[in-house]
């Protein structure tokens, strides 16, 4: 037998330690939805999320209906690091989440429960922060029926179920005046954002996707609706072929699901409140990117994790990757389940597939952006105003006749220099009928990037390269004449992109 090691105990400071886990980076949002983990863990399919605002004394309620606990697993349930097994399709994690969360919103976390309606007691537990300062001791304080807050015994009266409280709401009701105006717009706005959130983490919960109960919460009495971000009721959706990747762990092979989509552009959609809705708490181009699921909970809404950069040619991609709780440690899952990294294992698969669904997804914006943009272009190289300039033009340029010959809506050739008075124009209108063909999607990113708050200049710019590739010299100073008396040209085209042609 090996000789028997010496040790020593070393117990944390309680005041050190909890003060540092109520900085693991939890937004409002992102600790409640911890909590709602819990609650769906403890087989609930109903929270009531109650949000109360009275200044420094504003307190939230977060209800459940699921399994309830008795004294010695609530006590383990408030355990920093609880010794309880998670079982391969859990929600938790490290056993730190209810406490951490909590209380990086709140200096006081009670968590009440009952477990039988047999039982005519309710157990409670708190953390009080400001305790645990003056102490530097982890004593959690047992509280008695009549010592619990009625807003905590009430929804335990005639249901099983657990209530965490969170009271002195320091981190959410931060401002100088927390009793004031300000402090209760901050505070119903924050309910707003709570809502989106949980309507997106949970979205696959709330519509029954997941195989369980249909999970239902409620804010202050309303239902949060689920949002889906890959839009899957609409019927212009282009769904990609899923792909099942193998990843092999220490003790089996595990499976990663990617399943691409495309989203229609918004002429394609059922309405316009849906393509709004479909823009999601962060808009289109923050939205864009993969949705990271752990067993079906959202990790991550959005973003390219450093396999490509986000723009706006790309908007309508999204990619859905789930994974199962036995690859934690390869995705790299953070206690707050906010962040997740894609392994190394499987980084190349992944960037590769992504390069598809980007490609179509650009292929589907420019399609989207040339229709739209064409008959903004139109109508302003059309007007009287640029036509009266253009007369006043000598040897005006008949280019048109080097284009590749395209055909109207009608089936009808385009018309050409020599069946109309105005060459010009028609070689312009030429131009942008054959955008889809001759501007490459790499050019409209440039053309996007550079100009980005302005989609006229963004086509006008590519007309004009366009015709300046078509046309000799002679021609090209021509050109330049003319569209320079177009408003605005020089400074927003000219001007901004130092490698045009400049004659």
């Amino acid at each position: 037998m090996g000789k028997k090691l010496k040790t020593e105990e070393i117990l944390p400071s309680a005041r050190r330690t909890m003060s540092a886990f109520r900085n693991f980076g939890y937004t409002f949002s992102s600790a409640v939805a911890e909590i709602v983990d819990n609650s769906i863990e403890a087989g609930a399919n109903e929270v009531n999320i109650n949000i109360n605002f009275d200044g420094s004394d504003s307190w939230i309620t977060i209800a459940d209906n699921g399994q309830g606990m008795g004294l010695k697993e609530i006590t383990e349930a408030m355990r920093y690091g609880t010794e309880r097994k998670y079982d391969s399709q859990s929600l938790g994690k490290f056993g730190m989440g209810l406490k951490t969360a909590s209380l990086s919103q709140c200096r006081c976390l009670t968590v009440s429960s009952r477990k039988s309606l047999n039982t005519p007691y309710i157990t409670g537990l708190c953390w009080d922060y400001d305790h645990i300062q003056k102490t530097n001791k982890w004593q959690a304080i047992k509280l008695k029926n009549t010592e619990l807050n009625r807003k905590v015994r009430k929804p335990l009266m005639k249901n099983t179920g657990t209530v965490v409280m969170w009271e002195r709401l320091d981190r959410i009701a931060e401002l100088e005046n927390p009793d004031g105006k300000r402090g209760e717009k901050r505070l119903l706005k924050m309910v707003e954002d709570l809502e989106l959130h949980l309507g997106m983490v949970f979205h696959k919960y709330l519509s029954g996707e997941i195989k369980r109960k249909n999970l239902k919460i409620c804010i202050n009495g309303e239902k949060v609706r689920p949002w889906d971000p890959f839009v899957r009721t609409e019927e212009k959706l282009d769904i990609l072929n899923p792909i099942k990747i193998p990843v092999k762990t220490d003790k089996s092979e595990a499976h990663v699901i990617l399943e691409p989509f495309i989203l229609p552009k918004k002429s394609d959609f059922s309405s316009d409140a849906a393509f709004e809705s479909a823009s999601g708490p962060h808009k289109w181009n923050m939205q864009q990117g993969f949705y990271i699921y752990r067993s079906g909970r959202m990790i991550q809404s959005g973003g390219w994790n450093r396999i490509r950069a986000s723009d706006e040619h790309t908007k309508y991609a999204r990619v859905m990757i789930d994974f199962p709780p036995e690859l934690d440690e390869m995705f790299s899952i953070d206690v707050a389940k906010m962040r997740a990294k894609i392994p190394l294992q499987i980084r190349d698969l992944v960037k590769k597939e992504t390069e598809k669904v980007v490609g179509k997804a650009k292929r589907a914006y420019g399609a989207d952006m040339n229709t739209k943009l064409k008959r903004k272009i139109s109508e302003v190289i059309n007007s009287d105003e640029i036509k009266k300039e253009i007369c006043k033009t000598n040897n005006i340029p008949k280019i048109e006749n080097n284009f590749p010959k395209n055909t109207s809506e009608t089936g009808g050739e385009v018309i050409t220099s020599s069946t109309h008075a105005d060459p010009l124009p028609v070689a312009i209108n030429s131009t942008i009928n054959q955008l889809d063909v001759t501007i490459p999607v790499q050019f409209q990113e440039i053309y996007e990037t550079e100009i980005p708050d302005d989609e006229y200049f963004r086509l006008l710019r590519a007309v004009y390269d366009v015709l300046m590739e078509y046309s000799d010299s002679a021609e090209k100073k021509v050109l330049k004449e003319v569209f320079t008396r177009i408003p605005q040209f020089e400074e927003n085209v000219i001007a901004k992109n130092s490698y045009i042609e400049t004659i």
